[in-house]
């Protein structure tokens, strides 16, 4: 199950297309500031902020 959801996310990530599914409130706000948020810190940081995809640590 675990293997089968990873595959989904990189699927989501190479192709831009995200499955329809559950979407609590939290998450749906998530989404929406996900291509604002990095540029709103750029300007409070006096930084640049880049994409880099999906990271995948050990715990």
């Amino acid at each position: 199950m675990r293997a089968t959801y990873m595959a989904e996310l990189v699927a989501e990530q190479l192709t831009g297309v995200q499955e329809d599914g559950f979407c609590s409130a939290d998450l749906q706000h998530g989404k929406e500031l996900r291509k604002t948020k990095p540029a709103m810190y750029a300007l409070e940081a006096g930084s640049t902020v880049a994409r880099r995809g999906l990271f995948c640590t050990r715990v």
